[in-house]
């Protein structure tokens, strides 16, 4: 992103009372386990690193709205 970096997104909608609510997912190229808490210190309700197996997302994305439903 050629504005800001990813975590500084998921810190900035967390900011922000109309899309602190929004569930959020980080796909990244970084994989190191810091790089993933990181992303969890950020905000996100998810990390997973790319390359991804595509039913491993599905299997995520759903989890997320499952737990994230009101």
């Amino acid at each position: 992103m050629p504005e800001m970096d990813g975590l500084e997104l998921v810190r900035r909608l967390r900011r922000d009372a109309g899309t602190a609510f929004l569930p959020v997912i980080v796909f990244s190229q970084k994989s190191a386990v810091e790089d993933r808490l990181k992303g969890f210190e950020a905000g996100s309700d998810d990390y997973l690193p790319k390359p991804f197996d595509p039913e491993e997302m599905l299997q995520r994305v759903k989890a997320v709205l499952r737990r994230t439903r009101a």
